[in-house]
């Protein structure tokens, strides 16, 4: 059986200081056991890389809450359909580009008479500070290809929100401190297409999904096993009691739980 762990970035597999360094040997015993590892995050496409060159991941990854997969070109023996070709990947587009999003945003934004603080329109310096990201990877999080990253704290926030969900069909997440705003696209939607490559690929194969955040609910839902990492939060009520999903405390645990449960299965 072929496994693929899908898991979220920011607050799964990194922590408030962004090092890839503490899951280095996490991800080499994911390799050594054949485990697929595919990001799954609201992280750009140049965020993502960065990431996938330090841990030497050659597998497919999913950008900004699951508006486009990105495959390496060979990855898959067959052929199936893509939107377009980037560098070294074929890229399947589920979501709207940036160019829309920023036009119904800006709409909003003179309906409602409020400059929205947005990623593509703010500095480095002033994503740095609202995220703590070192100034790279806040330059690389500018550069978005199918979603807005909105700061929390504007007038006729909750208001705004629906708006945008109700009349402009965009999907909302919101997190502590940011609300990312893409089309109809959703972390779980993504990995049911993938899965359907892998199984094109593969006689039998396993999904396992990891996250922390309402944008992944979707997906670890849609997994074969889902992991819902709480970092102390309040555990979402649609993953509670479910069967194939397990609640872990921490990344510590959830490196400790995924080592555990795929020595375990292999048996």
């Amino acid at each position: 059986m072929k496994t693929i762990f899908v898991t979220d970035l920011d607050g799964t597999l990194l922590d408030k200081t962004y090092d890839y360094k503490p899951v280095e040997k996490f991800i080499r015993k994911l390799k050594a056991k054949k485990v697929d590892v595919v990001f799954s995050s609201s992280k750009t496409l140049e965020e993502q890389e960065y990431y996938r060159e330090k841990l030497r991941i050659k597998d497919p990854f999913i950008v900004e809450i699951g508006s486009a997969i990105f495959i390496p070109r060979d990855f898959f023996s067959h052929i199936y359909p893509r939107t377009r070709s980037v560098r070294e990947y074929h890229v399947i587009e589920y979501g709207l580009r940036i160019e829309v999003i920023e036009k119904l945003l800006k709409d909003v934004e003179n309906v409602y008479n409020v400059s929205l603080k947005r990623f593509t329109k703010m500095t480095p310096h002033e994503i740095s500070e609202v995220t703590g990201l070192p100034l790279k990877m806040a330059e690389w999080a500018r550069k978005r290809m199918y979603s807005e990253v909105i700061v929390k704290g504007f007038p006729n926030e909750d208001e705004i929100k629906e708006i945008l969900r109700r009349y402009f069909h965009l999907n909302v997440f919101t997190s502590e401190r940011l609300i990312t705003v893409v089309g109809r696209a959703d972390k779980g939607v993504a990995l049911r297409i993938l899965e359907n490559l892998y199984y094109e690929e593969y006689e039998s194969i396993e999904i396992i999904a990891a996250g922390d955040g309402e944008a992944d609910i979707p997906m670890i839902l849609a997994a074969d096993l889902g992991v819902y990492v709480s970092n102390g939060k309040r555990i979402p009520n649609v993953l509670k009691s479910k069967k194939n999903v397990v609640i872990v405390n921490n990344r510590e645990e959830l490196i400790e739980f995924m080592l555990r449960y795929l020595s375990s299965s292999r048996k």
